[in-house]
């Protein structure tokens, strides 16, 4: 496997390599930036993503540190005719999301569903250490 392939690290989620990451980022700096929000329950933090259109092996997730990338292309459908409005975005795309906080990675799931990515990240439990 070299390192432009992907691979599957965790259900739900797909990790790139560090040297894909760079050449993706340099290749895709023109690339549109979909709607994404971020929020937190007391458990998670979950990431929403309006990307319709696309099916899920078209999206790549990574996780490096407390970033979550988020990318993939969405390609151009293009009719027979003349497009006289063209408003959706089309082609690469990106978006980077910083995690406040550790997560515990081994449980993050991640569901493409009616147009919307939504990514669940669990919070990492406190540890406490005993004093001697």
């Amino acid at each position: 496997m070299n390192d432009y392939e992907k691979k599957e690290s965790v259900p739900g989620t797909i990790k790139i390599t560090a040297q894909f990451l760079n050449i993706r980022m340099r290749l895709t700096s023109h690339a549109w930036h979909p709607a994404t929000d971020l929020f937190e329950t007391p458990d998670e933090y979950i990431i929403k993503v309006e990307i319709a259109g696309m099916s899920e092996e078209d999206i790549l997730v990574s996780v490096e540190g407390s970033t979550v990338l988020i990318a993939g292309q969405r390609p151009l459908v293009n009719p027979e005719g003349a497009f006289h409005r063209l408003e959706i975005p089309y082609g690469d795309f990106s978006t980077l999301v910083e995690i406040p906080r550790d997560i515990r990675r081994e449980d993050i799931e991640a569901v493409y569903r009616n147009g919307f990515l939504t990514i669940r990240l669990p919070k990492a439990n406190p540890v406490n250490i005993e004093i001697t």
